[in-house]
């Protein structure tokens, strides 16, 4: 009888375990932008904004908090300037900066790469709203994707450009499920030309489903 009875009181105990855990907030898709809550607000992240910080600061910014930030994983050098990569340790993403060629050393433009998968478009506009601006683009093999697949660049208000991609055989209609490869703060500045800055992006958002009528060659970091 004292087993039946311990018996039972594990299975609930356990359900209640499950009803507790079920209905558990979703885990932010977009951990990233919490950093930023108590020191600003975008398009300045972490006490770091386009156009106003430079690379001295926003280094001396991250080296206090080594909990949080690696050292520089990478540099990027292309002919207008260069970016420079870290690591955010609690969250696996990778933060960016990039610099024009400018005396001043002034940051042009903040760019997150989330792990793959992770984050997706959906998730995007849940979290910042409706978007502005879409245009595409089509790519084949990339570090990404070893199939061929297409893009789309969505632009919310003047600040941020979101990178998303489908696989081709979805063709080029904006959903929800595209996986989010990069998020880019700063565009208003006029330094701020990440590598699909230069496609047209007069289609104005008009919803899920849309598709770009400016199909270009893709050009991903």
């Amino acid at each position: 009888m004292h087993l039946i009875r311990i018996s039972a009181l594990s299975m609930v105990l356990f359900a209640l375990i499950l009803i507790v855990f079920m209905h558990q907030p979703a885990s932010d898709p977009l951990p990233i932008f919490a950093l930023s809550a108590d020191t600003c607000h975008l398009p300045c992240w972490f006490g770091i904004e386009p156009g106003k910080t430079t690379r001295g600061e926003m280094e001396a910014r991250l080296a206090q908090s080594p909990d949080l930030f690696s050292g520089i994983q990478y540099i990027n050098i292309f002919p207008s300037g260069f970016t420079q990569c870290w690591l955010v340790k609690p969250y696996a993403w990778r933060v960016c900066i990039g610099e024009g060629r400018d005396p001043k050393q002034l940051i042009s433009f903040l760019q997150f790469l989330p792990p793959r998968g992770t984050v997706s478009l959906g998730d995007m506009i849940r979290y910042f709203g409706r978007p502005t601006y879409t245009f595409g683009c089509l790519a084949h093999a990339t570090p990404i994707a070893s199939n061929p697949f297409s893009g789309m660049n969505v632009q919310f208000g003047g600040m941020m450009l979101v990178t998303a991609y489908n696989a081709a055989q979805n063709g080029q209609a904006l959903t929800p499920q595209m996986n989010v490869q990069t998020i880019t703060l700063g565009l208003g500045t006029p330094d701020a030309q990440p590598a699909m800055m230069g496609l047209p992006k007069d289609q104005i958002w008009r919803g899920f489903g849309m598709r770009s009528v400016y199909p270009a060659r893709c050009s991903f970091p």
